[in-house]
């Protein structure tokens, strides 16, 4: 089996998403210590304003993680097919 690939999530009190801050991905970086983990963040949806979460995916990537997540809910095939085709958000 390859690299592992742990997923960050925060855990939250209520049902609502809570985003990983890049001071958390600085410091799981630093715990891993010498460990070739990757560090994957995420897991919502695409936010409704694209330069906040431009501005996030930056910081994140800044503080050491590789990966960004982005959840597309279930949905019909030609919504789900929309979703994937619009691209990353860089």
């Amino acid at each position: 089996m390859g690299r592992r690939l742990p997923c960050l999530y925060r855990r939250a009190d209520r049902d609502e998403f809570v985003r990983t801050s890049p001071d958390e991905v600085r410091d799981l970086r630093a715990r891993s210590g010498d460990r070739p983990w990757a560090i994957a963040v995420g897991g919502s949806g695409r936010g409704q304003d694209a330069e906040a979460e431009r501005e996030h995916i930056r910081s994140v990537a800044e503080a050491g993680a590789d990966w960004r997540v982005e959840w597309v809910p279930p949905a019909s095939r030609d919504a789900m097919r929309t979703a994937v085709a619009r691209g990353l958000l860089a």
